[in-house]
């Protein structure tokens, strides 16, 4: 059966974390979906079909995938961020106020 592997290099060492398994139906699903979202695009300037979603096939499917890891890691990365921003601002102190 087919399902998502998650894999983190770290310097410590690697992680691997497997997401349930799914279904073919559910694989073929997935699929599409990210065809639907993370298709991959023509980028060669000048080219007839620039800016096209290209053939689908095994290729661009993987490409598809490529696409949507590079953006799931985008938005795990901003939340990262967001939240280093949250823990730097609760570690400023107040500023002192003038005595009455």
């Amino acid at each position: 059966m087919a399902n998502l592997r998650f894999t983190f290099v770290a310097t410590a060492g690697t992680v691997n974390q497997n997401a349930p398994a799914i279904t073919a139906p559910q694989e073929a699903l997935f699929i599409n979906w990210l065809w639907a979202h993370y298709a991959p695009t023509d980028t060669v300037e000048g080219s007839p079909t620039f800016g096209e979603t290209l053939p689908r096939n095994a290729a661009n499917e993987a490409h598809a995938f490529r696409n949507y890891a590079y953006k799931l890691w985008l938005g795990t990365r901003a939340n990262v961020i967001r939240w280093k921003h949250e823990l730097d601002k609760a570690a400023v102190a107040a500023p002192a106020l003038p005595e009455a």
